[in-house]
């Protein structure tokens, strides 16, 4: 019952997705033979530091400190509110610090080589391929997020002006250019796939053309292209946007424009800056480009099906 009702309190204030990630916590504590009601601070702090399955299903160790410190976050949250219904007379949670965690210490980007070679891994005999394709491409030189590039709708592209708008985090949407190499690859994959581009359409469907594409599918295609081009990558996707970063400050782009980019909007003293760029031509992209081995563009040029 106190989860049906928590879960209540959640569609009320908070985000449909987060509220689905709150429970999920809760409902892997049920699974732990643990009652979030009657569960103890040493109890929690086992559930904390349990270990995590594999792909396969085998044992890998304990949970990264990330997914750690968001699940005690999760487990805070409930028992703030299980006190405020009268539910519990204590906060378990008292005492439990998160994990100590380097900033991006399994970050990795590629080089211009590995991105050459990726890219020469990828078929483009099919619609499939081509919808890969142009998604690497769509992270390697716009540094989104993974929901904020498979989110995109094509109303959401200004094919004409060479914009595109996404929702980032927080709700905010926001415009940023749309690199011509991007563009191209996209409209080869639509025609490969026989696209109608209604607005309401996902730019990367899945089996329904108004739903995008799960992103652990891609996430798994990406992960057998590299494999087949000698790459071996954790987190394929967020592996691209640290590849943005990387060749943005190979480039010699200003730390303050790199900010911007990835939206990192929590450096307060940059905010008003990253204010003013909203919205704003990205000088950068040809010299990403080119950093990244796809020669401002031709790369892009040479799919099959290229036109407006």
């Amino acid at each position: 019952m106190a989860l049906a009702d928590f879960a209540r309190h959640l569609g009320l204030s908070a985000r449909q997705r987060t509220a689905g990630a709150y429970l999920d916590t809760l409902q892997r504590l049920l699974a732990f033979e643990l009652d979030p009601l009657q569960a103890e601070r040493g109890e929690l702090e086992q559930f904390l530091s349990r270990s995590r399955r594999g792909r396969w299903g085998d044992w890998e160790g304990s949970l990264s400190p990330s997914t750690q410190t968001a699940e005690l976050a999760v487990l805070r949250r409930f028992y703030r509110w299980a006190r405020s219904e009268g539910l519990r007379q204590d906060d378990p949670t008292d005492g439990i610090r998160p994990p100590r965690r380097e900033a991006y210490a399994r970050a990795r980007g590629l080089s211009a080589e590995e991105v050459a070679r990726l890219m020469a891994a990828i078929p483009v005999e099919s619609a499939a391929g081509l919808r890969l394709r142009a998604l690497v491409l769509a992270y390697l030189l716009t540094g989104r997020r993974r929901s904020e590039v498979l989110n995109l709708r094509w109303r959401d592209l200004d094919l004409e002006g060479g914009f595109y708008r996404y929702t980032g985090k927080g709700g905010k949407e926001r415009q940023r250019v749309l690199p011509p190499p991007v563009r191209q690859a996209i409209l080869a994959y639509a025609r490969a796939a026989g696209s109608a581009r209604r607005p309401e359409d996902a730019v990367f469907p899945g089996r329904w053309r108004d739903q995008p594409v799960d992103g652990k599918y891609i996430g798994e295609q990406l992960r057998q292209a590299a494999e087949l081009a000698g790459i071996q990558l954790e987190r394929p996707l967020h592996t691209l946007r640290h590849s943005y970063a990387r060749a943005l400050r190979r480039v010699e782009a200003p730390l303050e424009a790199v900010q911007s980019a990835l939206d990192h909007s929590n450096l307060a003293t940059t905010s008003v800056y990253l204010r003013q760029l909203e919205g704003q031509e990205d000088p950068w992209w040809p010299k990403l480009a080119q950093e990244l081995g796809l020669e401002g563009g031709r790369e892009a040029s040479a799919a099959p099906g290229v036109g407006r």
